[in-house]
């Protein structure tokens, strides 16, 4: 499947939530935090690739995930690959102990393997879900503390997805979305800090 999404500065999170119950029925459920964990490849450069590795704790649970090159700028177009790792038959979601566990578990895996931990993300996500030109869209309002307030809308499609591009750019106008951020949040976190800043997805 491929991953179709744009994202936004936001400066007015509530306005956004009002326009999209008013226009579109969708209510936004309670923010929940997520944590990612950025990898890089032993022997391959992820910068020059345009790809990325993701450990991700969400409310969900933990899930990996591998990101392909980006195939359009405008909608970071990409391929997407994401995959549970917790909880297993038995396990409780809300074990967040369990759940921090088994992330340093999964990262101590992947270091024995070569693979160098780049950064970490951490913010503060809401979500609302609809149909939208026939596609099942979700938009999201990221807070982070580093960086403030964004809006994210996404879509998986197979490909080509050009039909799916072009639905995800109207409803950004649609929901009158106008600042749009090409950077992933890594990237941001990173060139606060002076680091070199993968291409890879928020």
């Amino acid at each position: 499947m491929l991953e179709v999404e744009m994202k936004f500065a936001l400066s007015d999170p509530e306005r956004l939530v009002k326009t999209v119950g008013e226009r579109f029925g969708a209510v936004f459920g309670p923010p929940w935090r997520e944590r990612d964990l950025y990898l890089q490849h032993p022997a391959r450069d992820f910068v020059k690739s345009d790809e990325a590795l993701r450990l991700r704790q969400t409310k969900e649970g933990l899930v990996i995930t591998y990101k392909g090159p980006k195939r359009d700028r405008m909608t970071k177009q990409r391929e997407e690959i994401e995959l549970p790792l917790f909880p297993a038959a038995g396990e409780a979601l809300s074990d967040t102990e369990l759940a921090e566990n088994r992330l340093a578990h999964w990262r101590l895996i992947f270091e024995r393997l070569g693979f160098t931990p780049v950064g970490e993300v951490v913010k503060y996500r809401r979500c609302a879900s609809f149909d939208y030109g026939g596609f099942p869209m979700t938009v999201t309002i990221d807070h982070l503390d580093e960086l403030g307030d964004f809006a994210e809308i996404e879509t998986l499609a197979p490909p080509p997805a050009d039909l799916p591009r072009l639905a995800v750019m109207k409803l950004a106008f649609d929901l009158n979305l106008e600042t749009l951020i090409h950077a992933s949040y890594l990237s941001m976190v990173l060139s606060r800090g002076g680091a070199r800043t993968p291409r890879d997805d928020g």
